[in-house]
């Protein structure tokens, strides 16, 4: 847990998505819950974090996600969650709107030959 104080001095409370993953609870296709790996690829396949683990700036607005610097040998930038995105996420677990798809549908290739073709 990440404590913040915002421009009025009140302290906020933000959440990495290791947290996330294990307040929510969800679970995969085994029963098993998943973790934080898990739970980043299930955002990043909902649109809410891009590739570079980013968040659409939908939810920055909406105050769901934030981007916290972390110095361990080198600078980088964690996403951190609010409380009132985990209520969020909870919400669209249980309806069933987030899923995680833990494999990706198989691409399928047609081989013909030219002579079948025209």
């Amino acid at each position: 847990m990440i404590e913040k104080t915002n421009e009025y001095g009140h302290t906020e409370y933000w959440y990495t998505a290791t947290e996330v993953a294990q307040i929510v609870g969800m679970r995969d296709g085994n029963g098993k819950i998943i973790g934080r790996n898990k739970f980043i690829a299930m955002l990043r396949q909902n649109n809410v974090l891009k590739e570079n683990n980013m968040p659409y700036q939908y939810y920055v607005n909406l105050g769901f996600v934030q981007m916290y610097a972390v110095q361990k040998w080198h600078q980088h930038y964690i996403p951190i969650f609010s409380q009132t995105f985990i209520e969020y996420v909870r919400k669209k677990v249980d309806n069933g709107t987030f899923k995680y798809v833990h494999e990706k549908q198989p691409l399928v290739k047609i081989f013909k030959d030219a002579g079948e073709v025209f």
